[in-house]
């Protein structure tokens, strides 16, 4: 009692989908046909719109991401790289506040907060985000916060972690340490 109509749908000469209708009888099978094809030619077309807007968000993103490392290896100046760093990966990762700290010898110095000038050492937020610094270093993984404290995380961290979500309270925090394999 039903009709079936099938028709591709196309995306740069390949197959990526197709539009299947099933209808009673009752209508022309030339208008179900019609039909069907004009479905999958907007399909077509909308795939082919979106996967063009795809590629120049792609071709944008790895731009950006070349003209940031050309930048950044544009100067021997530790300070002057990591405000670069903090500021630009903030906008390429698209996220509120990076903040960049070096360690030297054991100990982490807090380089660069992005949208700040200078950073203020000796403030309470720069010294509890140090110390946090440097329990992940010390620990040697990356750590992720999603609003709930883990409590797996070794004893450091998470006094570390702790004594920071009492000064801020971010919904996500990542902490990525970055190795020098020449150490």
């Amino acid at each position: 009692p039903y009709s079936l109509a099938l028709a591709p749908i196309i995306d740069d000469e390949d197959v990526c989908g197709f539009v299947e209708i099933f209808h009673k009888q009752s209508i022309h099978l030339q208008d179900l046909i019609s039909y069907t094809i004009q479905v999958a030619g907007w399909a077509s077309q909308y795939i082919r719109a979106n996967s063009g807007k795809r590629l120049q968000q792609e071709q944008k993103l790895l731009s950006d991401i070349e003209q940031f490392s050309r930048q950044v290896h544009s100067s021997l100046n530790s300070t002057k790289v990591a405000f670069y760093v903090a500021n630009e990966m903030r906008r390429l990762i698209k996220c509120d506040r990076v903040s960049v700290g070096v360690r030297h010898g054991t100990k982490v110095t807090i380089e660069a907060i992005s949208g700040a000038d200078t950073v203020e050492k000796s403030s309470s937020h720069v010294t509890k985000m140090r110390r946090l610094f440097d329990a992940v270093i010390e620990w040697g993984e990356k750590l992720v916060f999603k609003g709930r404290l883990d409590e797996t995380l070794p004893p450091k961290v998470r006094s570390s972690l702790d004594e920071y979500l009492k000064e801020k309270t971010p919904s996500m925090l990542v902490l990525l340490p970055l190795r020098d394999d020449r150490e």
